[in-house]
């Protein structure tokens, strides 16, 4: 099956997924509108810009650390 990096941590996911996969290994929702301007928020991450994504996933290893939150509960 081929690959590409995932827009946030570059993660190899599913080539041209759909709207709506999650990266398995940050849990960013793919959204392709984010790709196309990373510094807007995106609403299927909760407001949570690209870049702030990217900047999430190098300090916390998750895209957003209110998930790690919300799964560690």
């Amino acid at each position: 099956m081929p690959v590409e990096p995932c827009p946030c941590c570059g993660a190899d996911i599913p080539q041209n997924p759909s709207w709506g996969y999650i990266c398995p290994t940050c849990l960013w929702e793919i959204d392709y509108d984010a790709q196309d301007a990373p510094e807007e928020p995106s609403d299927q991450n909760h407001g949570l810009s690209l870049e702030e994504a990217r900047m999430n996933f190098r300090t916390f290893g998750c895209s957003s650390p209110w998930l790690i939150e919300r799964e560690n509960e």
